[in-house]
């Protein structure tokens, strides 16, 4: 006979779930054994560590999936920092190039200012004096200063504009200094 009572289960400690619902593990009417007692430590001890060893597991997963996002927003971040340095890199290494080739036709239209001068000082006939004549008033677009560091595209941009100016101003200097022959 099991006592459902609230001294009973006070006295004699957890209810379990029996077929009226939950009832004391044990009664007044039935004293409970010395190797039943042993069997439900031992019971609460692997429900005990059951629960720890859940505990333990989820918050290792948790502490897992954790740290996961906090590497993927890393990387995340990393990549996107890689990706703007790289196109900072390239816009930089397309202005230099834009430079160069400025560099490269203002030293053209230097020396070709210096033989058209030669030319129409010495009335030289082996070019077309006509023509050298005529340019002769004219010199070359300036070319401005640029530099790469402050803003790549806009550098680069105007070093093409001046680079076109030049070579408009160099085509037909260079067709009269060729020679007659």
């Amino acid at each position: 006979m099991t006592d459902d009572s609230l001294e009973s289960v006070a006295a004699h400690g957890i209810r379990v779930r029996g077929p009226m619902g939950l009832v004391p593990r044990w009664s007044y009417a039935e004293p409970p054994e010395f190797g039943r007692l042993i069997a439900d430590g031992a019971e609460d001890g692997r429900l005990w560590a059951a629960r720890r060893t859940r505990r333990a597991v989820a918050a290792a997963l948790s502490a897992v999936l954790l740290l996961s996002a906090a590497a993927g927003g890393g990387c995340m971040v990393l990549s996107a920092r890689a990706r703007t340095l790289e196109s900072e890199r390239a816009a930089v290494e397309e202005c230099s190039d834009a430079l160069g080739r400025l560099s490269a036709l203002e030293s053209r239209a230097m020396k070709a200012r210096r033989r058209m001068d030669d030319a129409v000082s010495r009335l030289d006939q082996s070019y077309d004096l006509d023509t050298l004549v005529s340019l002769f008033g004219t010199t070359p677009p300036p070319v401005p200063t640029l530099s790469c560091s402050a803003d790549p595209a806009k550098a680069a941009s105007k070093a093409d504009r001046a680079a076109k100016g030049l070579s408009d101003w160099l085509k037909p200097v260079e067709a009269a200094l060729k020679t007659e022959g």
